[in-house]
């Protein structure tokens, strides 16, 4: 019977991926956060409709970290059209400028750029005897 070589554990990607999946996670609850609680039109649209782009940025910045800069600019974005849109609750603005100012300091974080190319792929080799 064989035995399986498992690949070596290393690091789990790039430099500045954890600030990438960190703004996935924030632009996936701003979509659902549209949908949880009352908002005004103009409200749930900032917050499906930015939560996506912060989302798409965000993997795409995986791949090009120039996109960093995509994604600190919708979040400003969000951030600052809080201040000028008519609220329900005041809960959603602070949800906004909080998230928003959140992936903004994260696309700040320097990030390299994620290979997904077969030089990076890793498949366990079964040895035999």
């Amino acid at each position: 019977m064989g035995t399986v070589t498992l690949p070596k554990l290393g690091r789990s990607g790039p430099r500045g991926a954890w600030a990438r999946y960190a703004n996935m996670l924030i632009g996936f609850w701003l979509f659902l956060s549209a949908f949880l609680w009352r908002h005004t039109p103009n409200e749930q649209a900032g917050a499906w409709g930015s939560g996506i782009l912060i989302f798409l940025f965000a993997i795409w910045s995986l791949m090009d970290p120039a996109m960093r800069v995509a994604t600190g600019l919708t979040g400003a974005w969000l951030a600052i059209t809080s201040f000028f849109v008519p609220l329900v609750t005041s809960a959603t603005a602070y949800n906004h400028i909080i998230c928003g100012a959140v992936v903004v300091l994260l696309s700040l974080v320097p990030g390299e750029r994620w290979d997904f190319g077969e030089k990076n792929a890793t498949v366990p080799r079964v040895r035999r005897m």
